[in-house]
């Protein structure tokens, strides 16, 4: 390998790795992803957000379309997650991808989320209220939410609650994301 060539992809998995590093603390024993983001350039990335597509075959409610994203954002997994609430643009939507994530009334700490992933599990919480029309919604941005997070080196599981603190569509009461082994 050319000498150049090898000192550019070593300068581009640096980026990579401190992109990594500075987006969430990486813990002993998580592994490589398979799927990660794409380096486009020494500043920008690309991401995959998933969106749900409807109609499609067999009324499959968890059934989500990869579409990308370019960033210059360190912070990919939050960019990815403010892609998710902005929506699909105008030429996703006729393609049938809608919009997982609506959300409304004001924030209880400043901003519309806040995500953490540490030891392989992503904690999401909104900020303000998520509407939902019920087990169907609930579904799709659960589906969203969860393929748009594992993308990434580090997320092994999510954990996703409201702004009350509460697992997102637990109709039960029971905040059983909060009780299942991580």
């Amino acid at each position: 390998m050319p000498k150049f060539l090898n000192s550019n992809v070593f300068g581009l998995g640096l980026i990579t790795f401190l992109s990594l590093v500075n987006t969430y603390p990486i813990q002993a024993g998580t592994t490589s992803p398979l799927n990660p983001p794409q380096k486009i350039s020494q500043s920008q990335a690309k991401v995959k957000v998933f969106f749900p597509k409807l109609p499609n075959s067999n009324n499959n409610l968890n059934y989500v379309e990869p579409v990308w994203r370019t960033t210059t954002s360190r912070s990919v997994a939050e960019f990815a997650i403010q892609q998710l609430i902005a929506g699909p643009n105008s030429s996703e939507k006729s393609k049938g991808l809608i919009a997982p994530l609506k959300l409304q009334g004001n924030s209880n700490c400043g901003k519309d989320f806040t995500i953490s992933i540490i030891q392989g599990v992503a904690r999401l919480k909104f900020c303000r209220p998520v509407l939902s029309a019920g087990i169907g919604d609930d579904a799709r941005m659960k589906s969203s939410i969860e393929a748009t997070l594992k993308q990434f080196p580090t997320v092994k599981s999510t954990i996703i609650t409201t702004h009350k603190g509460d697992c997102l569509g637990d109709m039960s009461g029971e905040n059983f994301c909060l009780k299942k082994p991580q």
